[in-house]
C-alpha cells in the first residue's frame, strides 16, 4: 500500500530529532567519562577537618625537620586559615597563633597525611613556588588555579582552626 508523502516526512524529521538527541546525551556522558578519566578537577576549599589535619603536618615539619622550622622563622603554634585542595596539592594561609608572623604554606599529599612543600612569610606564594620535581606536585595550571581559589576564600573571611600539636609520621 502507498503511503503519503508527509507521512514519510514527518517519520524521517522524527527520526533526525531523535538521532540528534541521542547524540548530544551520547557525547555529554562521553564528555563526563573523559573528565573524570583525565582527571580533571578544579580547585575547592578545604573543609575544617582538612585545615585541622594540614596543621598537624605543620607542626610535624616545625619538630622534625630544621628547614621546615627555618621557614616558618621560629613562629609556633601554627593556626591554619582558608585552604584550597586540587587533587594531591594543597595551599593554606597560616598564621602564628600567639604572634604576628603570617604567610602561605604549600602542601602535597602522600602517605595518608598532607606534607609541607613550600612556605612563605608575610607573603603570598606565587604559582612557580608550588611546583615540585615530583609527581606528586601540581602542574603549572593546577598551580594557578590553587593561588586563584586561595584568593578567593580570603576574601570569605575563613576562621583559622586551633594550633595542633605534632602527630604521628608514615
Amino acid at each position: 500500500m502507498y503511503e503519503p508523502l508527509w507521512n514519510v516526512a514527518h517519520f524521517m524529521n522524527r527520526s533526525i530529532a531523535f538521532k540528534a538527541r541521542r547524540a548530544i546525551v551520547c557525547g555529554g556522558a562521553c564528555l563526563a567519562l573523559a573528565s573524570m578519566w583525565l582527571g580533571v578537577v578544579y580547585a575547592r576549599e578545604a573543609s575544617r577537618d582538612e585545615r585541622t589535619r594540614m596543621a598537624v603536618s605543620v607542626a610535624d615539619c616545625i619538630r622534625d625537620e630544621p628547614n621546615c622550622a627555618r621557614h616558618f622563622d621560629g613562629a609556633a603554634p601554627i593556626e591554619i586559615g582558608a585552604a584550597a585542595i586540587e587533587g594531591n596539592a594543597a595551599i593554606a594561609d597560616w598564621h602564628e597563633a600567639r604572634g604576628s608572623r603570617y604567610g602561605q604554606v604549600g602542601f602535597f599529599y602522600a602517605c595518608d597525611h598532607w606534607n609541607v612543600a613550600s612556605v612563605s612569610n608575610g607573603v603570598p606564594l606565587r604559582p612557580d613556588q608550588l611546583l615540585m620535581d615530583s609527581p606528586l606536585g601540581p602542574t603549572k595550571a593546577m598551580a594557578h588555579r590553587l593561588v586563584a581559589e586561595l584568593a578567593q576564600l580570603e576574601t570569605q573571611h575563613v576562621g583559622f582552626t586551633e594550633p595542633a600539636k605534632p602527630g604521628s609520621d608514615c
